[in-house]
């Protein structure tokens, strides 16, 4: 096999894997064909995992699309309880966006799925076996995997 054919295999089984992942996706996942949701569906559920308080301003600010586009997105999510917004105990004007029990649990499963295909399924093993108790999964992959998403991470690249 030449280096042509070799390129083009590999390729094609990048692309093959990418078609699965999107399949689970749309299976676990409210997006369709939309990224804005499943930006903030994974900006949530980043923050909602790491303890680290995310507010609209920063939803706003970190996504690469208008206020009025992620706030109806951001609408139906909360509405259809894939997103919980809370209030600040101390300061009733600010919101703090959590992900539902329905958000981590789809992304659970999704993430079962996903790690085999990205490389992680031994990391997933080993940090089971080192971590006990109060860690999740997801915490577990993001720990070996040291995965940064932060609102300014994850904008798209034009």
């Amino acid at each position: 096999m030449d280096k042509a054919e070799n390129t083009s295999l590999v390729f094609s089984l990048w692309a093959a894997e990418q078609i699965e992942m999107r399949h689970w996706q749309e299976k676990l996942l409210p997006i369709g064909n939309n990224m804005v949701t499943y930006d903030l569906l994974l900006l949530v559920y980043y923050h909602t995992q790491n303890n680290s308080p995310l507010n609209i301003k920063n939803v706003f600010l970190g996504l690469p699309y208008s206020k009025n586009c992620i706030r109806n997105h951001l609408e139906a999510l909360i509405k259809n309880d894939w997103i919980v917004e809370k209030r600040n105990n101390s300061d009733g004007r600010q919101r703090q966006l959590l992900a539902s029990k329905k958000t981590l649990s789809s992304f659970e499963k999704y993430i079962e799925y996903i790690a085999p295909v990205i490389g992680v399924k031994h990391h997933i093993k080993n940090s089971e076996a080192h971590h006990s108790g109060g860690h999740s999964r997801a915490a577990n992959i993001r720990a070996q995997k040291h995965i940064n998403l932060t609102p300014a991470s994850i904008k798209h690249h034009s």
